[in-house]
């Protein structure tokens, strides 16, 4: 006789003699027949075994179907992986985005604030991706909190603005969250926040009208405005120095002392651009005094010079930047330019041609590749020092001595 032509009664016996989930699951796959019958008996008997594991595998999966089923037969709303990720389905429902899931689980009785062994909670992986916004909104209405809690590594709201996600930080603030948080490791605001990450001008306006101080200063002495030059974020400098952003200020931190943000600008840019060009023509047109000085009285151009940044350097000499401005060692652009080991003829050249003295006396470069450098831009080849030595005599005693004078008189020929 057919197993399968069994009246229901018989086969629920037949299931209800088999101990192995893994003989039940295989028995209730046999047909359609079997899966009607017996499926909320497995719902159940996975419920009865753990308390309803079954739950996390179908929130994770977006399963609305099967979620339902497995409340329904009982399963623990609150439930934990065993895992050491120790996450709930709510988690597990946020953490991929299945915004239904979660309100099912929500109506359900699920902890909004209940956090994973890595101190995440719900509303932080909400905030912190690309999730849909009514994720969030479905949380702060069930009593998630919008503010950080103690174990939080970082408030909502300031995984909000770090993604820039303009809606959430707007439902964030509408129901309190605080603005005057900092972060733990650097002593950021979320103004800072929100300059490093080039944020929209709406989340900037939206915190700037909260009170956070526009000009306020991190652990480093840096204000937005800096951070923003220093992190290549055109968008965030321009809004910035709108909303009245001062570009003259002046860090005093000891290891930064006397940087504006033309000194930010005029370094190296993080990822590939116009060389910060944009920001350092609408820091000029907003009032950055061009050849403004540090601590060792170098001008930004000469700043930008002594880190290779050429096309800094460029845009400042398209400001207006002194070119033949002098640190406290008394070294031009020329000097600095001589020493880089990446120094180029082109450079050299271009130096020259916007008005760099070759022959300018002073500075410290005492390299005999740097003077090679400057007798190839021009410099006199019979200058003489006060102390009445040519270039080549200033090469010191060592390895290869004699083979670098050689060279410089070659180049003096």
């Amino acid at each position: 006789m057919c197993l399968l032509s069994l009246p229901p009664e018989l086969i629920l016996l037949v299931a209800g003699n088999l101990d192995s989930p893994k003989d039940f699951l295989g028995f209730l796959l046999t047909s359609p027949k079997c899966y009607n019958l017996l499926i909320n008996e497995l719902y159940q008997k996975n419920v009865r075994s753990d308390g309803g594991s079954a739950l996390l595998w179908y929130a994770s999966r977006g399963a609305e179907l099967g979620v339902r089923n497995m409340l329904r037969a009982g399963a623990n709303v609150n439930l934990r992986s065993p895992n050491r990720a120790q996450l709930t389905a709510l988690l597990e429902a946020v953490k991929h985005k299945h915004t239904s899931v979660v309100q099912i689980l929500l109506e359900s009785g699920a902890l909004p604030d209940a956090a994973d062994a890595r101190s995440r909670r719900p509303l932080a992986l909400a905030t912190n991706g690309r999730s849909d916004v009514a994720i969030t909104k479905l949380l702060l209405e069930n009593g998630a909190r919008a503010d950080s809690a103690v174990f939080d590594k970082h408030a909502p709201l300031f995984e909000a603005v770090r993604s820039s996600q303009e809606s959430k930080v707007a439902l964030l603030l509408k129901h309190g969250a605080d603005t005057y948080v900092l972060d733990c490791r650097t002593g950021m605001n979320l103004v800072y926040i929100a300059a490093s990450k080039n944020a929209t001008s709406g989340i900037i306006n939206i915190l700037i009208d909260s009170g956070i101080q526009i000009e306020s200063q991190d652990d480093m002495g840096r204000t937005p405005l800096q951070v923003a030059a220093e992190n290549s974020c055109t968008r965030a400098v321009r809004l910035l120095l709108h909303l009245g952003a001062n570009p003259n200020f002046k860090n005093m931190n000891q290891y930064r002392e006397g940087l504006s943000a033309l000194f930010y600008a005029a370094t190296n840019p993080n990822s590939p651009g116009n060389g910060n060009k944009s920001i350092i023509r609408a820091l000029f047109i907003h009032g950055a005094e061009i050849d403004t000085e540090n601590h060792a009285y170098k001008t930004p151009l000469l700043y930008a010079i002594s880190q290779s940044a050429i096309k800094q350097a460029q845009a400042l000499v398209e400001c207006g930047a002194n070119i033949m401005a002098r640190d406290s060692n008394g070294e031009t652009v020329l000097h600095l330019a001589a020493s880089l080991s990446s120094c180029s003829p082109s450079l050299m050249d271009w130096l020259v041609e916007n008005g760099a003295d070759a022959n300018w006396a002073g500075g410290q470069q005492e390299t005999w590749e740097a003077a090679g450098e400057l007798l190839k831009a021009g410099a006199d080849r019979c200058a003489i020092s006060n102390d009445g030595k040519f270039p080549h005599d200033m090469v010191p005693d060592g390895p290869w001595a004699e083979t670098k004078r050689s060279l410089i008189r070659f180049y003096m020929a």
